[in-house]
Order: C-alpha cells, then structure tokens, then sequence
C-alpha cells in the first residue's frame, strides 16, 4: 500500500544525520506549554481507510475563521504541473491535501502548478517575476518539488532538504529519516497561517557542542511561527531577531572565562547571560546518559532548574513499577503537576483528543530539582523511585 512503498522509498535513500545540528531550549514553562500546545493545537486529522483515501478534519474551521471574515487570500503554489504532482511517489499525498482544503475553503485558499524551469504556470502565463522575489531570499530554495504558500504580503518556501524525494516536510521523519507517519494536515494548516502572518521570530539551535535533534522538532517550530537557524555562541551575540535560543542535549560544556581573566574575552557563558538578561527566552534539552557540564547547568540552575544525580554527575532517572507500561519499569504515565500551566496544558490536549483524562508518557526521564519560581508540568506518582546506572 502507499504508506510500505512510502517507507520503502525513503528507507532506500542515503540520508545525512547531520542535517540539523541543533534542538530546542524554552525558557522555564512557557515556551515549552507554548510548543507542546502549538503542536498539538492542530490535531493530525488524517485517516487511512481502505482506499487510502485522504480526509482532512475541521481544524482549518477555527483556525482560519479570522482570515476568512477579513476576505484574505493564500495562494498555495506546487512547482509542478498538476498531473506530475498528483502522480509523484511523496507529492501525491500532498496534493489531495491540498485539493481538500481548497475545496473546503474556497474563499481562502486556491491552488496554482507552475513549471519552475520554464517558468510558466498551467495556463502559459509567466511567473518569473513572483518567483525572482522568493529566489532573491537567501534562506529560500526551490524546485520541482517545492509548494510555496503566499499572499500579497507574505510568504513561505516548503523545499525539502532532508531526503531528495521530495515533500519531506509534509511528513514525520526519525533521527534515522525513516518516515513514520504523513504530517499533512497539520503542516499544510499552519503553512497557510505563516503565510497570513506578517511577525515570524526566529529559533536560534546552539551549535558546537555535539548538539542533536530530530527534524520533527524543527517541523514543529517551522509550523509554530519561528524560521530556524544556527548560530555558533563562540563567535556570535545572539541576534536581535531571536525569539528562542535551543540547546539540546550537548554532550559538551558552554566556554566561560576562568575567574580573574581578562574582561574583554567575550564566552559563550557571557552570551548567555546577556541575552537572558533582555529577556531572551530558551527551551533546554539535556542528554540523560552525558557527563555533568558545569556551566550549562549552572546557567540553568539560575531559572532554579537543576538535575538530580549522583556526586560523580550521573544523572538519576525516574523507575515507576507500580504506572510503568513496560517491564522495566523507566517508561510511565505521568500526573499533571498542580498549577495553573498545566491545567491549560491539560485542558488543550483534552480539547483536542477528545479524552477527558489525557495521560503523558516519559521514557527515560531525568528527576529535575526545581526550586524558585520554575513549576512543574508533569510529576510522577508516589510510587517513582530515582535510579542510577
């Protein structure tokens, strides 16, 4: 069926791991609930049923009733003719999606197929002058398999850079790039809101500590708002533009000037600080399995975030044999914490997956110490115990 020749065909690709050098960091709770809630916000909605057929839910119903009511207009480019895409081994998915919500919301969305080595839409008309705009952007690539969503005022360029199949990111990949599920709806959806929205910050991923990430995450932040870059804090302020600073799981320490040295040596640590300092938000990852990093976790420990663990550095995970789902007992459901975050928390996910009781699960979870004003969004039951090893 189309989801095993889908699988086959991305598992015989050769992929990079590296793609992505980065993950995300959201200060204390807000950033985290504000990614969580923008990633669940917009339920999946697709349904495989025996004819593999496509359907998309009411999701655009609400999300899309403002720019409706105010006569905008998205035009959603695919950057080849409507015969190839709708016949292309990843594109064809994406096509009916995007059939379904123009048919659905007329008034908003239309379709256009253009060619873009002739540079000439379906009808024979030129569009060399649109395109030379989004071309002109450095950040942006396009080709035959390129969908570019645009209004007067605006624009986004969905190109794959991952696989070379094409359409990449209209599907949810792994750390290995094995596709495991088709993302459409939800990617397609908040395509057409980047493309009415005129304020996108951007989500700086630190690099050069060994940093990882899986490009779900990137996906996400793309869906949420954000364009996302790297930036090297060794050489590096954070720019002005950024509306999140990511670090996730580095497996090697930030640089902080040894105590008496010279002032005028700018680190790592120093960029930190100065960013918090204007109200820099950031959403940390850290590895269960690295060694104690001093000055990142010092850094964190200031928002009153810090990691249980032994003397040595070794990192203590939570074992619940009592909720666990797996014999082992280090995968288990977790409770929301008692506190205001979390029950918006609970109550978007329970909007949204239509169960009254929501449960979260964790693997592998690192015991966090907070203290301050850092709160919780989820706790484990009375029963947990920390284990080292």
């Amino acid at each position: 069926n189309t989801k095993q020749k889908l699988t086959a065909y991305f598992k015989s690709l050769n992929f990079s791991s590296t793609v992505l050098v980065a993950a995300v960091i959201a200060l204390v709770v807000f950033v985290n609930i504000i990614i969580y809630t923008l990633s669940t916000v917009v339920p999946l909605g697709i349904q495989f049923s025996e004819d593999e057929d496509l359907t998309i839910s009411d999701v655009g119903d609400y999300l899309f009733d403002n720019a409706i009511f105010s006569g905008k207009k998205v035009t959603v480019t695919f950057c080849s003719y409507e015969d190839v895409v709708s016949k292309h081994d990843t594109g064809e998915m994406v096509y009916m999606t995007a059939k379904q919500f123009a048919e659905k919301y007329p008034e908003l969305i239309e379709l256009e197929f253009i060619n873009v080595i002739t540079k000439l839409d379906s009808n024979g008309k030129s569009v060399a002058e649109k395109l030379e705009v989004y071309e002109n952007d450095e950040n942006v690539v396009i080709d035959s398999t390129s969908v570019i969503f645009s209004t007067e005022t605006g624009y986004r360029v969905l190109t794959d850079r991952y696989t070379g199949a094409g359409y990449a990111d209209f599907y949810t990949l792994d750390d290995s790039m094995y596709i495991t599920s088709y993302n459409g709806e939800e990617v397609f959806a908040l395509s057409v809101m980047w493309a009415l929205s005129d304020d996108h910050p951007t989500a700086y991923f630190t690099a050069g500590h060994g940093e990882t990430a899986d490009i779900t995450m990137q996906t996400i932040l793309n869906a949420a708002g954000y364009n996302v870059k790297q930036i090297d804090l060794r050489h590096n302020d954070v720019p002005e533009d950024a509306g999140l600073l990511v670090i996730s799981k580095p497996i090697a320490d930030f640089e902080r000037a040894a105590e008496g040295a010279s002032t005028s040596i700018i680190t790592e640590y120093d960029r930190l600080k100065a960013y918090a300092k204007r109200g820099g938000k950031f959403y940390v990852v850290m590895d269960r399995f690295a060694k104690k990093l001093p000055v990142i976790e010092e850094f964190v420990a200031e928002f009153g975030i810090g990691y249980s663990a032994t003397e040595d550095g070794e990192k203590l995970i939570v074992k619940d044999d009592t909720n666990a789902i797996t014999t082992d007992g280090f995968t288990l459901v977790a409770d929301y914490a008692d506190s205001s975050v979390s029950a918006k928390m609970k109550d978007v996910i329970s909007r949204n997956t239509e169960e009254s009781s929501p449960r979260v699960v964790l693997r592998e979870a690192v015991a966090l110490e907070l203290s301050g004003n850092a709160t919780p969004l989820l706790v484990s039951s009375s029963s947990s115990v920390c284990q080292a090893g």
